[in-house]
């Protein structure tokens, strides 16, 4: 017999019954169209920045896209006509600006007040104050993770109508803005803010160095940006006349054909203030619409590209679900009349590049 006490492994971490795994049931969430009420589409500005989307306006530096975009800031305070309208009435409106890059006192503030903006109708979100174990501190805001700020921020002025955020990219946080899939994610939830809330935002953005290449690939970043807005927009400086701007379509899923863009110029005007005189731009726009869309004055015609711009159209939609064998994509390719150079040329542009599946396997074709 042994002179050692058996062990009780009763409490022992091995016998310790482990707690059944969680079932994860998913449904389809369904909407019969049946029992969907046809809408019209409502716009802040008519058949350009429509209410409850996303609108994207890009440009290059220093064309006064800023600038602009604190003129349409100042009429919806206002309640003043738009250029093109100028004798219909508005109702007054409130704004939410995020700015990263310009100052609110020598800045946002002058523009808007130059451009005949109601203060007491604006405010600016500069951050977001956090809270953990009693401590408190101020973080910038990030689109990843403080949507639920902007919608309280919204609720903080009356009847809000308008949303600015510029630039977008200051506000990604960790996202990487070249990445096709972290941007769908990180609009969707502010698209929906848009709808529930019923604003327009407005994001502007800077354009790439592709020159040459079709305004809706001239957005730096992800393509996804153009994508999620229902309305975009290039500015651009007017080959004819240098000092002159041109605001012109580059996107408008909502708007009828052909609406043309408009032309401003930039003007200095001086404010008083407790200092001194202040000197602010402004916009000066005319009323009457430009013929044309921004592809008029950002796309090279010599050469191929408008058959790349095509081609990578092409592939952003063929490669949507996934990556495709190189084979399939130049067979799918040819069936729409583009050579295996200009998909190639095209898949690079796109920032494709192509994966071996094995050691002895074939190549596929995936996008970012």
């Amino acid at each position: 017999m042994s002179d050692f006490a058996p062990i009780d492994n009763s409490n022992n971490e091995t016998n310790i019954q482990k707690k059944p795994k969680q079932t994860v049931e998913s449904k389809p969430v369904i909407t019969r169209l049946e029992d969907v009420e046809i809408e019209r589409v409502t716009w802040l500005w008519e058949n350009r920045i429509p209410v409850g989307k996303l609108t994207l306006i890009s440009g290059d530096p220093c064309l006064g896209k800023s600038t602009f975009t604190m003129d349409i800031a100042a009429r919806v305070s206002s309640g003043a006509p738009w250029a093109d309208s100028p004798t219909e009435a508005r109702e007054v409106g409130g704004v939410v600006i995020l700015s990263a890059e310009d100052g609110l006192a020598d800045t946002i503030k002058p523009r808007l007040q130059a451009a005949g903006a109601i203060m007491e109708h604006i405010i600016s979100l500069d951050s977001v104050r956090r809270s953990c174990d009693e401590e408190v501190h101020e973080e910038a805001f990030s689109l990843t993770t403080d949507i639920p700020r902007l919608r309280e921020a919204i609720q903080m002025v009356n009847d809000c109508r308008l949303v600015i955020i510029d630039p977008v990219s200051a506000y990604l946080s960790n996202t990487d803005s070249h990445k096709d899939a972290q941007i769908r994610g990180l609009l969707a939830p502010l698209a929906a803010l848009a709808e529930n809330t019923g604003v327009a935002i407005i994001l502007v953005a800077h354009l790439n160095k592709s020159n040459g290449r079709k305004a809706i690939y001239r957005t730096g970043g992800s393509i996804a940006f153009i994508a999620a807005a229902r309305a975009a927009f290039s500015v651009v400086k007017d080959t004819k006349e240098p000092e002159r701007r041109l605001f012109l379509p580059t996107k408008a899923n909502l708007a009828p054909s052909g609406i043309g863009g408009l032309a401003y110029t930039i003007e200095g005007v001086t404010l008083q203030s407790e200092e001194g005189d202040v000197s602010a731009p402004v916009v000066r726009i005319e009323p009457d619409a430009v013929d044309g869309c921004a592809d008029d004055y950002m796309v090279e015609p010599s050469g191929d590209t408008d058959d790349q711009d095509d081609a990578a159209e092409w592939l952003i939609e063929a490669l949507a679900s996934g990556a495709l064998g190189s084979t399939e994509v130049f067979r799918l390719g040819k069936l729409q009349g583009f050579s295996m150079n200009i998909i190639r040329r095209a898949f690079k542009r796109l920032g494709g590049k192509p994966k071996k599946e094995a050691f002895d396997g074939g190549w596929k074709w995936g996008l970012p």
